[in-house]
């Protein structure tokens, strides 16, 4: 039995929760270097912003008008269907943009990934 299978065969009367299959299929993803495009959304004085980023940089930073299922498909089609949420993946681009919305960044040092252009 695998691991994951272990993890959802869970005891009698609990029920894994999404949350915890989603987390161990996203660490088991990275561990095997299955996980080629990371997003991650977040909040920003333009309203709801998703980002993308690859091994290679910053993919694509998409606003609350662009569908999510739209963007998740073009990196999809155009980079890999290894596409999935990763936060953490995400930090520094998040940071970075939230220091420039703050007013306390004027600059990007952030690595650029440009196949979607």
């Amino acid at each position: 039995m695998s691991e994951l299978e272990r993890r959802l065969a869970s005891p009698p009367g609990r029920t894994p929760r999404l949350d915890e299959v989603t987390a161990h299929l996203r660490l088991r993803a990275e561990r095997d270097g299955l996980l080629d495009v990371a997003y991650a959304g977040m909040d920003s004085p333009l309203g709801p912003l998703t980002v993308l980023v690859t091994p290679a940089g910053l993919l694509r930073v998409s606003y609350q008008d662009e569908p999510l299922e739209a963007t998740l498909q073009e990196a999809a089609d155009r980079i890999s269907p290894r596409v999935l949420e990763a936060p953490e993946r995400t930090d520094e681009v998040r940071r970075e943009l939230e220091e420039y919305f703050d007013g306390r960044r004027r600059s990007f040092d952030l690595a650029l990934d440009w196949r979607l252009v």
